[in-house]
């Protein structure tokens, strides 16, 4: 029996400065998907299908409403608060036009736990110094996708960033 999949968003963080990072995690061993390399994002909820088009008004996505969209956006901005500390409240306004759709793709039929995921691409905040993109500590970092992707299997189920803020540095199984 197939079980349905759960929509859930992801943001794919890039940083261009002065080469392309990418934000990336792995889960954690015996967590769902667990040692897969992953974007930060998540589930959407209640909350991001309710505040969502109020605020990322101008989100758009393939195959979606704006409101569909704009709830997507909503829990990816929101779960890569959560996860790494990344982007201002996710109860601000934002502009949804600053995310691009970039993919979507459903956990396939044969995994007990599915996932209706779309990814959005997102740019680093940016501000100089050190940044969870560019430090490196017992929760990770980020780097150069070809360097960090290696051979290891890639998901786009979403997962905890491992960061150098280590309230944000914590494993989930989803």
């Amino acid at each position: 029996m197939t079980v349905p999949a759960l929509p859930a968003a992801s943001l794919v963080v890039i940083d261009d400065r002065p080469d392309l990072h990418v934000l990336l995690g792995r889960r954690r061993p015996g967590a769902f998907v667990g040692d897969m390399i992953v974007y930060p994002g998540g589930a959407v909820d209640d909350d991001d299908w309710r505040l969502g088009p109020a605020l990322v008004p101008g989100a758009t996505a393939p195959g979606l409403s704006a409101a569909d969209a704009a709830a997507y956006l909503h829990a990816a901005i929101r779960e890569t608060r959560e996860e790494v500390g990344l982007f201002p409240d996710p109860n601000e306004v934002h502009d949804g036009t600053a995310y691009a759709a970039v993919g979507h793709w459903t956990t396939p039929e044969e995994v007990p736990r599915r996932y209706d995921t779309r990814f959005f691409l997102a740019r680093h905040p940016g501000g100089e110094g050190e940044s969870p993109m560019t430090s490196s500590s017992r929760c990770g970092g980020s780097g150069r996708p070809t360097r960090s992707l290696g051979s290891k299997p890639v998901s786009s189920t979403p997962s905890r960033r491992r960061s150098r803020f280590s309230h944000h540095c914590r494993d989930i199984d989803m």
